[in-house]
């Protein structure tokens, strides 16, 4: 008996281990897909194949789903995924994504749920341990004090050229241009760190402590990130406007908060106002772009893509005639980028898969997790990276987790409260007196 009780620790003590594992080198990978400044000297594929490995390991060690919604869930991931491989021109460099994507994917599908609540805390705390080192960094930047860089830093898209001051990285744009700079932790530029912090924030729920969401809020505002700074506000509105109790109350008071700060700083029109300069300037209207923050596109890019729209070409994309870095797409980014690439046929299949995914873990918290995706999606078209798919995920199956635990907890009300008498049954029976 004693034997068989120390062979279950180990095999318990080995299990964890591997988990532990998988969680580290899988946020490693999601840090070198957005190429965070400390992954640079790594290459990429060395990441990609690394993180690969686990997670095949981590399927042949979890059972598939037997359940209709599971097998769906997993079926349509796979379509999606064989699709991106089939539109895509064949190389090496192209095949690291889908293939990511699917076994990344289906291994958190198949994690139990404590497992993906602690993945999932781990990627957050890692996330705000990179921010808290940060923005010290940066404090001590904005103070003035000298602090050690390298020189100007090409990543290699052709468009990014970075000072890296290892707790943080500032564009040579901003560097010489003397306004105030956006903050952009370790991330190549302000809003790829705002988007990855929103998912995070409205993943985590309410579970999420306080401090860690104060950090992950502040680095949005200071990224003056319009998109970002729109789904902070945006989602913590609906999150007032489907909370249960007082909800017009609440939306009240957010607005007459809101509103009279807005008016305030538009009122100034100072253009050495940060928040002026980067927020309201971009929204003011423009004849030809809607409004003056929509740079995501340039006018070439735009002739293309309405010449495509009205072409057989706009179903299957035209991924297989440009490349990734092609002057056509260099400098874009958007939900226009991604049909260019994979046609709508891909944007249907993409969208497919997190409708389903809401579908499954309905409730109020997964359905602003979704709007806060869609919305990022628009001028950001990153939604399959690992280090936005993989929380969002995760996301999605512990906040419907939580509301049907929630649900089953419930107290029943006392209108649903039914009393029923029924004929007692009698103490004997005829012929069975004995």
């Amino acid at each position: 008996m004693i034997v068989r009780i120390r062979r279950k620790k180990l095999h318990w003590e080995r299990g964890a281990a591997f988990k532990y594992l998988y969680m580290t080198v899988m946020f490693w990978m999601m840090c070198a897909s957005v190429n965070l400044s400390f992954t640079w000297r790594v290459p990429t594929a060395f990441s990609y194949a690394l993180a690969i490995i686990v997670c095949i390991g981590m399927l042949y060690f979890e059972k598939a789903p037997r359940s209709r919604d599971g097998i769906i869930l997993e079926g349509l991931l796979i379509v999606l995924c064989i699709y991106l491989l089939v539109v895509s021109p064949f190389s090496v460099g192209r095949l690291w994504g889908p293939a990511m994507t699917l076994v990344g994917v289906m291994s958190i599908l198949r994690l139990p749920e404590p497992d993906k609540r602690r993945f999932l805390d781990f990627i957050t705390n890692g996330i705000v341990l990179i921010l808290c080192f940060s923005l010290f960094g940066w404090a001590l930047y904005l103070g003035g004090v000298h602090l050690p860089h390298t020189g100007v830093v090409d990543v290699g898209d052709n468009f990014h050229y970075l000072y890296n001051y290892y707790l943080f990285t500032v564009s040579q744009k901003a560097a010489s241009s003397g306004v105030f700079p956006r903050f952009s932790s370790v991330f190549l530029e302000p809003g790829q760190l705002a988007a990855p912090c929103a998912i995070l924030l409205f993943a985590g729920g309410d579970r999420l402590a306080v401090w860690k969401r104060i950090v992950l809020i502040v680095a949005i505002l200071l990224s003056f990130s319009l998109v970002g700074i729109a789904v902070l506000l945006g989602g913590y509105g609906l999150k007032l406007l489907l909370s249960g109790k007082h909800r017009f109350l609440k939306i009240i008071g957010f607005l007459a908060v809101l509103i009279p700060l807005g008016i305030s700083i538009y009122a100034a029109a100072d253009e050495s106002n940060p928040i002026y300069s980067r927020i309201f300037m971009r929204l003011e209207y423009d004849e030809d772009k809607g409004i003056s923050g929509n740079n995501r596109t340039t006018e070439e890019f735009d002739q293309r893509f309405e010449q495509m729209m009205h072409s057989n070409s706009k179903w299957f994309g035209i991924a297989r005639s440009i490349g990734r870095y092609d002057n056509l797409v260099s400098n874009t980014s958007g939900y226009k980028k991604f049909i260019v690439f994979y046609g709508l046929i891909g944007l249907i299949l993409l969208w497919a898969f997190h409708l389903y995914l809401l579908k499954l873990d309905w409730c109020p918290a997964s359905f602003i997790l979704f709007v806060v995706l869609l919305v990022l999606f628009i001028p950001r078209s990153m939604l399959l990276s690992p280090l936005w798919e993989f929380p969002a995920v995760l996301g999605f199956r512990l906040l419907g987790a939580e509301a049907r635990r929630a649900g089953s907890q419930e107290p029943v009300k006392k209108r649903q409260i039914r009393f029923r008498f029924k004929k007692a049954a009698p103490l004997y029976v005829e012929g069975n007196e004995n």
